[in-house]
C-alpha cells in the first residue's frame, strides 16, 4: 500500500486544497518476482507531484495522470479524494476495493461501495505495457461529490480496513476519540493509528465476525446458483472450512478531520500535518524511483539481449549469402533425415 496528503495553501481569491489518495499494490505479482508495493507508490507519488503544481485537477484526471506516469509493472486499486478548503467541497474518485467514508455526529453520511468484478477481484488499474490481460482505467472510477462541515472525519483506506471492520466498530473506535484538548492533527493521526491496529488485530482472529468473513460465505452460497451464474473459487480457498475471522492484509488509513481555517490552533495543525505528509512522501518518492530504475535496467537487459539476437541473425544471414543461399531442398532432405 502506499498514500498521499498533499497541501496547496491558497492565494488571494484563490482556495486552497487538500489532497489525499491511497493505492494498494495487488499481491499476485510477487509470483512473478515483482515488488507489488512499487506499482502503488509510483502512483501517489506522481499524483502528489501533480497535484502540488495543480491544486484544482479532478480527482478522476489526477488518477489518469499518475497512471500515465506509472511505466513499472505491477495493479493496484486507487482512491484520490480533494478537499477545496473555502467551500468545504470533498470531491473523491475511487477505482477498485479501496474505499472512503465520512463520519458526521457518529454516523456515516458518505461510504463509497467496493468495485470488484467478481468475489475478492477487484478493478484495478495497471501499465498497459507490462499486461496482457484487459484492465481498468480511470473512466471506470466512481466520482463523487460532497459538502463536509465542521468536525466531520474523513476516512481513506484500502480493503485492509473495511474487509476487517464493520462501520459500526470504525464508529465506535472514532466516538471514542472524542474530546480532550489534543489538536485536530493529534486527533486524526491517533484516530488513523487506531483504526490501523483495530483491523491488524482483527485480521488476525479467527474468531472475529468481519465484513470479509460475510462476503466469503455470500460467494460460497453463490456457487449453489445455476451454472451461467456461479462463483469461481479461487484454488486457495477450495476445501477450507465454513469461514470464520478476519482476513491477512495491508493496511493502510489516512484520515482527515475537517476544521475552520480561523481557528487559531489549526495553523499549529497544518504545520505538524505538512511534517507528517513530507516525511511519508519522500518515503513513496524513494521506493517509487527505485521501482523506476530497476524496471529502466530490466528493459535495458532485454534490449541487449534482442539486440544480440539480431546481431546474430544478421550474421548468419550474411554468411549464408556469403555462400550463395541456402538449398531448401536440401535443407528440408536434411531436417527429415
Amino acid at each position: 500500500d502506499a498514500s498521499l496528503v498533499v497541501r496547496q495553501a491558497g492565494e488571494g481569491d484563490l482556495s486552497g486544497y487538500v489532497t489525499t489518495g491511497v493505492a494498494d499494490g495487488v499481491s499476485g505479482w510477487r509470483d512473478r518476482g515483482v515488488d507489488a508495493g512499487a506499482f502503488s507508490s509510483v502512483l501517489v507519488h506522481a499524483a502528489g507531484e501533480r497535484s502540488l503544481l495543480n491544486p484544482r485537477i479532478s480527482c478522476q484526471d489526477l488518477m489518469a495522470h499518475s497512471l500515465d506516469q506509472a511505466k513499472v509493472p505491477g495493479s493496484a486499486t486507487f482512491i484520490v479524494a480533494s478537499l477545496e478548503e473555502q467551500s468545504g467541497s470533498l470531491s473523491v474518485a475511487c477505482l477498485g476495493d479501496s474505499g472512503a467514508r465520512v463520519i458526521r455526529r457518529g454516523q456515516v453520511v458518505l461510504a463509497t461501495p467496493p468495485q470488484q468484478h467478481k468475489f475478492d477481484m477487484p478493478y484495478q488499474l495497471a501499465c498497459e505495457a507490462f499486461v496482457t490481460a484487459e484492465y481498468n482505467t480511470p473512466a471506470d472510477a466512481q466520482c463523487t461529490s460532497f459538502q463536509t462541515q465542521e468536525g466531520d472525519w474523513v476516512i481513506l483506506a484500502s480493503d485492509g480496513l473495511y474487509d476487517n471492520m464493520y462501520d459500526k466498530e470504525v464508529l465506535e473506535i472514532l466516538g471514542s476519540l472524542q474530546g480532550g484538548s489534543q489538536s485536530s492533527w493529534a486527533a486524526a493521526s491517533g484516530a488513523a493509528l487506531a483504526l490501523a491496529s483495530a483491523a491488524q488485530t482483527n485480521s488476525a482472529n479467527a474468531k472475529k465476525a468481519t465484513p470479509y468473513a460475510e462476503a466469503l460465505e455470500a460467494a460460497r452460497e453463490a456457487r449453489k446458483m445455476p451454472s451461467k451464474l456461479k462463483f469461481e473459487m479461487p484454488k486457495w480457498m477450495k476445501g477450507s472450512a465454513a469461514p470464520v475471522g478476519g482476513k491477512l492484509d495491508d493496511i493502510t488509513v489516512v484520515v482527515a478531520k475537517v476544521v475552520l481555517l480561523r481557528d487559531p490552533a489549526t495553523a499549529d495543525s497544518l504545520s505538524l500535518a505538512g511534517a507528517a505528509a513530507s516525511v511519508t512522501a519522500e518515503r513513496a518518492k524513494g521506493i517509487a524511483e527505485e521501482a523506476i530504475q530497476v524496471n529502466a535496467n530490466r528493459a535495458a537487459r532485454e534490449q541487449r539481449i534482442k539486440d544480440k539476437i539480431k546481431a546474430q541473425q544478421e550474421m548468419f544471414d550474411a554468411k549464408v549469402e556469403e555462400l550463395g543461399g541456402i538449398d531448401e531442398k536440401e535443407f528440408d532432405d536434411t531436417k527429415a533425415a
